[in-house]
């Protein structure tokens, strides 16, 4: 009997799960573990305090608001090598781009 609890204990340990709602769900998604210094975390804390959400979310967030934002400044630098070589004498007109 203890050896049947002590692996569905085990099963149970090695389980990704979340809370949502007060239901635990297990879930698929990758796991990123990170460590960060201590004001970084009493932040992010604050943050999930104030938007009644868990630390997971926020920093979910927070990366995905950091990678559109490096997405803005490589395509941002892309229109300006292109601005740099632009003449407006070989460019397109409005009717020849849409056909009227």
């Amino acid at each position: 009997m203890l050896a049947a609890n002590r692996q569905i204990i085990d099963l149970v340990v090695h389980l990704c799960n979340t809370c949502l709602g007060g239901v635990i769900m297990p879930t698929s998604n990758p796991r990123i573990n990170i460590v960060c210094e201590q004001r970084l975390y009493y932040e992010i804390s604050n943050i999930a305090k104030a938007e009644r959400t868990s630390l997971s979310a926020v920093v979910l967030s927070l990366i995905r608001e950091a990678l559109e934002l490096r997405e803005d400044q490589a395509l941002a630098s892309i229109a300006d090598k292109r601005a740099k070589t632009f003449e407006r004498s070989s460019a397109l007109k409005f009717e020849q781009v849409f056909d009227e």
